[in-house]
């Protein structure tokens, strides 16, 4: 069964392009769907730490690319749900803390 498009942020990437093992039509469905979704925002992007009870949480939005850059590290929980609420790709901080 195939997946939605991707949603990772991966889709035509390095990462998708050399190491990429899914089947043709999950990569075709990718090919369709990821260049149709609309831009992403500041305000689209500006709900979501509220929604994780960080409002004032600082990031870069990269327009054009989908692509959010976290100004702090936050637990893989948040990352998570940052990440795949606006499909976005997120780049965060390590925390020396967390060994995931």
């Amino acid at each position: 069964m195939l997946s939605p498009g991707d949603r990772a942020g991966v889709f035509n990437t390095a990462t998708c392009l050399t190491a990429n093992r899914c089947p043709a039509a999950q990569h075709d469905r990718c090919h369709r769907t990821v260049a149709h979704r609309p831009a992403v925002t500041q305000e689209d992007i500006g709900r979501h730490p509220a929604r994780i009870e960080r409002p004032s949480l600082p990031y870069t939005l990269h327009p054009g690319t989908r692509t959010v850059v976290l100004g702090q590290a936050l637990p893989p929980r948040d990352r998570h749900n940052l990440a795949h609420v606006p499909a976005i790709t997120l780049r965060s901080p390590e925390n020396p803390a967390e060994r995931y």
